[in-house]
């Protein structure tokens, strides 16, 4: 009876032997995690088999006399070939323990017991996570923002990403974008991946991490209240974790909307997602809101479509039927990107306009992309597209764009006063402008008469 539980403990002993990851077997390391489940599992079966066999525990003091001979041979043999299996036992376990932690410095995450988790079974993709459960270094690497490299980086991009040296003066471009939005009677600026990228100095939006977004945003606050800022999240989401981690992440904020757009993850952005895909995402937004005070914006863009000017016209009737469809998926306004200020851009947001009808509210973005343009949309444009029943709001990194470079002259011109802020001496103003990085400085900047006449001379 005892010699056929040891060939059974022997059996198992081997099969598991038989199934070691092997380095070469790349198929199998790929599947570590079940492999090493069903080693861990017939571990414990032959750990089973010896405390039930009682191979384990010898008292020779129990053994007749008469048989003494013949059992102390039977146990010699007996007890080397048990600690033989046990030596081999030992040896697989910490083979085990060196192949899990392999396995898990790679990156992938193996059960320790075996048990709890076939119990378990497979995590649903839907389960709600809190904020506060969530690792941020972790959620970063999730998140579609994930960052790649464009294709169309070139090695003053690469250098530029690697000094992250800043444009202007950190936020006095949002300060300037508060003042001009205030002064124009405007509600509400958006804040972009693009504001974000600006303010760093980074080549793409897509290497924009959540801390610079975070950081960015920030800046804004002290001149223009975060419940008037509509952040701004231009790809659908892959799932629903995603989308809960980002609406905690934006209401912990305290903006006042959230506006999701439909392009596509490609790095040219000039894709737009399958309709479908963009309704499910924003139902997606919707079950994860906590806070109703937060609004939720679709957006949909006539710019990101690859066409030319004279090739939008024939976009509306399926811009018209993305913002209606965003509309029945429980949201609070749609937006409609307008690429141009041209004449046929208001041609064409007029037929859309009649499409939408009443049962949607269209916001519209501005895109100023020169300084020539600043009396059209101060102005005539402005008031064009309030008659179509548009309400319009700005974006900071537009008007990055539009006026980078003048504050920046402005700034070098005005080294002597600034280099009073840090206490250094006369620097160029790129420098000086870095330097400068607390809210202070800023608000102390921002109502010195200098800057008053920038805004002068840029209106």
């Amino acid at each position: 009876m005892e010699r056929g539980k040891i060939e059974e403990m022997e059996r198992l002993v081997a099969k598991i032997f038989d199934k070691k990851i092997k380095p070469h077997q790349k198929k199998k390391e790929t599947q570590g995690k079940y492999s090493l489940r069903q080693m861990l599992k017939e571990e414990r079966a032959a750990q089973s088999v010896i405390k039930k066999s009682g191979l384990g525990k010898f008292d020779d003091s129990k053994q007749s006399g008469g048989d003494s001979v013949a059992d102390d041979g039977l146990e010699g043999n007996r007890g080397k070939k048990l600690k033989s299996l046990e030596n081999e036992n030992k040896l697989l376990r910490e083979q085990l323990k060196m192949m899990t932690k392999a396995l898990q410095s790679g990156g992938m995450k193996v059960a320790e017991d075996a048990e709890v988790e076939d119990r378990d079974g497979v995590e649903s993709e839907d389960r709600e996570e809190s904020l506060d459960s969530l690792k941020e270094e972790d959620l970063f690497a999730t998140h579609s923002m994930k960052r790649r490299r464009p294709s169309c980086h070139t090695e003053q991009d690469e250098n530029r990403l690697q000094q992250r040296k800043l444009f202007v003066l950190p936020g006095i471009s949002e300060m300037w974008t508060a003042k001009l939005a205030s002064k124009l009677k405007i509600p509400a600026i958006v804040f972009s991946e693009s504001s974000a990228c600006l303010r760093f100095g980074l080549p793409h939006a897509s290497l924009v991490s959540w801390s610079d977004y975070k950081t960015a945003l920030s800046e804004i606050s002290p001149a223009f209240p975060l419940k008037q800022i509509f952040a701004d999240h231009p790809h659908c989401f892959e799932t629903r974790r995603e989308a809960i981690y980002y609406m905690q992440l934006l209401e912990s904020m305290g903006v006042g909307a959230v506006v999701l757009g439909d392009r596509s993850k490609s790095m040219t952005n000039d894709d737009v997602v399958d309709a479908d895909e963009f309704f499910s995402c924003l139902k997606s937004a919707v079950n994860a809101r906590t806070n109703d005070e937060v609004l939720i914006f679709a957006r949909t863009s006539m710019s990101c479509r690859g066409m030319k000017p004279s090739e939008l016209l024939d976009t509306e009737r399926d811009i018209a039927r993305r913002l209606l469809g965003a509309m029945a998926c429980g949201i609070d306004g749609v937006i409609l990107d307008c690429w141009s200020i041209l004449p046929e851009g208001i041609e064409t947001l007029k037929r859309v306009k009649e499409r939408l009808g009443s049962s949607a509210c269209g916001v519209l973005y501005l895109h100023p992309q020169q300084e020539d343009d600043w009396n059209k949309f101060g102005g005539k444009l402005k008031n064009a597209l309030q008659d179509l029943g548009f309400k319009v709001i700005l974006r900071p990194d537009d008007l990055h764009l539009a006026v980078a470079s003048t504050i920046l002259n402005k700034l070098k011109a005005m080294t002597t006063d600034l280099s009073a802020f840090h206490g250094g001496t006369k620097e160029s103003g790129f420098n000086v402008a870095s330097s400068l990085t607390s809210s202070q400085d800023i608000n102390d900047l921002i109502q010195t008469q200098h800057l008053s006449q920038l805004e002068l001379e840029i209106m």
